[in-house]
């Protein structure tokens, strides 16, 4: 099974309350995910509890977390395979078996929002994905690039180690 931890403003764009949610013990391959407002555009950040590697998602409607399984599992798929690793390297993903739960861990929490800052950073301070006549994150190569920092992203509590080389010393051991 797949564990979700999703924010309250996701659970509430989702129309889910949160006291109808199963009460799952955490794990290291549990996914946080965020809802977040960028360019006028809903957004999702998933990040992997473990190795806080994070999945960007723009432009997202809620009709496409209904359900959450295939559209999430099909976004970390291509983030590992744009990242030339297996795309099993964070446990076995499968879109019909995931479970939302509510967030238990502040310390991803804290990660996502750095590297929530981090991609506005990137749309602001770089002008990439801006399409003058509509706002949003259009540009074909602006999920590319910010996917590359956000793997090459420095985070204290995984000591201080990429998420990209968190996940290729799990495959080595």
């Amino acid at each position: 099974m797949m564990i979700v931890r999703a924010t309250a403003k996701v659970l509430t764009a989702i129309r889910q309350r949160p006291d109808q949610l199963p009460t799952l013990p955490p794990t290291g391959d549990d996914w946080y995910l965020h809802l977040a407002w960028l360019r006028a555009r809903k957004c999702l950040l998933l990040t992997h509890a473990d190795t806080l590697f994070s999945v960007f998602i723009p432009d997202i409607r809620v009709h496409d977390l209904r359900p959450p399984g295939p559209l999430l599992v099909a976004r970390i798929h291509a983030a590992l395979d744009a990242a030339d690793l297996p795309t099993d390297a964070l446990g076995e993903l499968d879109p019909d078996t995931v479970a939302l739960a509510k967030t238990l861990d502040r310390r991803v929490r804290g990660v996502m929002n750095d590297h929530l800052y981090t991609v506005e950073h990137l749309l602001d301070h770089h002008s990439i994905g801006i399409d003058p006549d509509r706002p949003g994150i259009t540009a074909p190569d602006t999920l590319d690039l910010i996917h590359r920092h956000l793997r090459r992203t420095i985070n204290s509590p995984t000591g201080y180690t990429q998420p990209i080389d968190a996940i290729r010393a799990r495959l080595t051991t």
